[in-house]
């Protein structure tokens, strides 16, 4: 895992930018390392990324999952 330093002058919302993409880079590499890069599927990560959205907001977040996960494309 990284090490969070905070940024003198970096506003809450850059800081919580930073934070969220420091924990979908952890997620990200816990199941690289755990199931090998030629076994991670894109959608393997994006489960894990919604995963960490939905621990991070709770129950508050599955329509705006739902939302996304309906879109096509």
């Amino acid at each position: 895992m990284r090490r969070r330093t905070q940024t003198p002058g970096q506003t809450l919302a850059e800081r919580k930018r930073r934070l969220v993409r420091d924990e979908l880079g952890d997620a990200a590499l816990r199941l690289l390392a755990r199931q090998g890069f030629e076994e991670t599927t894109v959608d393997q990560l994006a489960a894990a990324a919604a995963d960490l959205w939905r621990a991070r907001l709770g129950a508050a977040s599955e329509p705006v999952l739902k939302f996304l996960w309906s879109r096509p494309g």
